[in-house]
């Protein structure tokens, strides 16, 4: 089948850091179309103000897609705050989005602080803003925080240094407009999947449970992986996204 997807990445992330998934989605979907698309004052649109709301990302996206400039729905696979992103467009405008992946995400009514943003890592990622760290260690700190057990972490943090990187004013913009978020009680009119990891450092994977019990909607869990599943598990989560096909 010849889907139509967009892919969105989470704080400070873009479209880059999907890494090795994007080779292994192609391979595995080989008739899908993927666009990929960077958050407000992430990657692509790193000279751009980030949204104080999470909604006016929605406005900014839809906007932007050349999928729905043509008048087709699509599929969103969405990670950590991509995901409230992605809920917030289904909420608004279901009629755009056939199926909804959600990996590793929070909400500020069903996390309480200290498991949105791990307090584990807040030495690490406090150094990541402040220390005056060059672009390849800020981009290895990072994946040691995210995907621990991802592949080969000194060659993806020298690749991925070379992009734009988020300034300090849009992560703290991006940080408001995720700890303002909220899902709403009941799930989006479309079908949705959570996916979580167990090791998850950085959001405690207890928020992806708990939002698939009040949503009553299925929950797929890596008993290992870390908080970047795509980027460290790309194989796994083809897969599953696969069965979930097949299940439908």
């Amino acid at each position: 089948m010849n889907r139509k997807w967009i892919f969105l990445r989470g704080l400070a992330r873009s479209s880059v850091h999907w890494g090795p998934f994007l080779e292994v989605f192609k391979n595995e979907f080989p008739d899908d179309q993927v666009e990929l698309l960077d958050l407000a004052g992430n990657g692509t649109e790193s000279m751009r103000k980030s949204f104080l709301q999470i909604e006016d990302s929605v406005e900014d996206l839809r906007i932007r897609s050349q999928i729905l400039r043509k008048g087709q729905k699509v599929s969103l696979l969405t990670i950590s705050m991509g995901s409230m992103v992605g809920v917030a467009w289904a909420e608004k405008y279901p009629k755009d989005i056939e199926n909804l992946f959600l990996i590793n995400t929070s909400d500020r009514k069903r996390g309480h602080f200290y498991e949105r943003l791990q307090l584990s890592s807040m030495p690490q990622f406090l150094k990541i803003l402040f220390y005056p760290l060059s672009p390849v260690e800020k981009e290895r700190l990072i994946l040691e925080i995210v995907a621990p057990d991802g592949p080969d972490l000194g060659r993806w943090a020298r690749d991925f240094a070379k992009a734009p990187f988020t300034s300090k004013e849009n992560i703290f913009r991006q940080l408001v407009s995720a700890a303002r978020f909220a899902f709403p009680t009941n799930k989006p009119l479309v079908p949705v999947t959570l996916l979580s990891s167990h090791k998850d450092k950085m959001v405690d994977p207890s928020c992806t449970a708990r939002l698939a019990m009040g949503w009553k909607v299925p929950h797929i869990e890596h008993p290992t992986g870390g908080h970047d599943l795509p980027f460290s598990n790309p194989e796994w989560l083809c897969q599953q996204i696969k069965l979930i096909f097949l299940r439908n």
